[in-house]
């Protein structure tokens, strides 16, 4: 059996064009129940969770995408790179391939999605 990934979100929208096309009470039923799997089921990939770091930052040494600007050596000038780091109370943001970067400015982040799980 071949395993492939659909995008959920067509799915989501064919069901609801067959819901608002249904001529029999059973067949909107029938749609409603599949729109109400389709939306419960798991996506292959993280939603688009930016979140703006005006508004929130993550939870203290937790590992991180960045967007991030500014100079962390001299002669690097970075404008909304992409970056792993972590967020202190005491230090502010840590950007992993610069340590030592005391003024980043981070602008969004984005949580890290779990690792795979091991087979076997």
């Amino acid at each position: 059996m071949e395993v492939r990934p659909i995008d959920g979100n067509i799915l989501r929208k064919w069901c609801e064009k067959i819901i608002d096309q249904a001529c029999h009470p059973a067949t909107v039923q029938i749609g409603e129940v599949f729109l109400d799997k389709v939306r419960s089921m798991p996506t292959l990939t993280l939603p688009n969770e930016w979140v703006s770091a005006e508004n929130a930052m993550p939870a203290e040494h937790k590992s991180v995408l960045c967007i991030v600007s500014g100079k962390p050596r001299p002669n690097i000038t970075l404008e909304e790179a992409y970056q792993l780091g972590s967020w202190n109370k005491a230090d502010g943001w840590i950007i992993d391939e610069y340590l030592d970067w005391e003024d980043a400015d981070v602008s969004w982040w984005m949580p890290l999605p779990e690792p795979p799980e091991k087979e076997g």
